[in-house]
């Protein structure tokens, strides 16, 4: 039952993708929400690639998900820094400070990474993550709030966009900071590991609700 829902969930990542295709190609965007989905399509496009790598290379190639997992999250870093950059016109010192710190952790750790350990170092990743997410969801809602006129979250695609990672974020760093331990305690990870997918799952979803928000609809 475990690998079922697993499977089932895995394998909507790969439907996610294309229906991510089918909005990002075919549907028209409102002009009010261009600098929003211009920041969220490089982290959109990554979420499709990732999606049908993992059908290809891990699940029908048996490529090791490691090679693939590990620059996944410097990708996923360099995509979240763009979306915020295009959001927060601001704060450019605490920007730089995060990319700087990341990039220099990311490509020192693979000094120490190997097929054994790199789940710890992705945790490590994910850590820093999460801070710069947390920080720069802060920093946007400071700024929401300092507008004079009262802005709907339920109708910017920001809002489904930040609130999906931070969903995923925060479910994710415990699992990922202890899920090494879990591994050698037990050799099993599965369905621990079906929380992340589930995780996934909802921000995926939330992210297609706010693409959604920002097309425009037709007459």
């Amino acid at each position: 039952m475990i690998h079922l829902v697993s499977d089932i969930l895995f394998y909507s990542y790969l439907l996610f993708g294309v229906i991510y295709l089918y909005i990002l190609l075919f549907k028209s965007f409102k002009l009010k929400y261009l600098a929003e989905i211009s920041g969220i399509k490089p982290y959109v496009y990554l979420l499709i690639f990732g999606a049908f790598y993992e059908v290809i290379f891990t699940v029908i190639l048996r490529v090791p998900s490691a090679y693939w997992v590990t620059p996944y999250t410097l990708f996923e870093f360099l995509t979240l820094s763009y979306f915020f950059s295009k959001v927060l016109k601001s704060y450019r010192l605490i920007f730089r400070f995060f990319m700087v710190i990341f990039i220099m952790f990311f490509f020192a750790s693979l000094f120490f990474w190997n097929l054994e350990n790199h789940m710890k170092i992705e945790a490590y990743h994910l850590a820093l993550e999460t801070i710069f997410i947390f920080t720069y969801t802060v920093l946007w809602f400071k700024d929401l709030f300092k507008k004079p006129e009262i802005v709907p979250l339920w109708q910017t695609p920001a809002f489904y966009f930040i609130t999906g990672n931070v969903l995923y974020f925060t479910g994710c760093i415990f699992l990922f900071l202890f899920i090494d331990v879990i591994y050698k305690s037990s050799g099993l990870i599965s369905k621990y590991w079906i929380l992340a997918l589930f995780l996934g799952f909802i921000m995926r979803i939330m992210i297609i609700k706010g693409l959604l928000k920002a097309t425009v609809k037709k007459p």
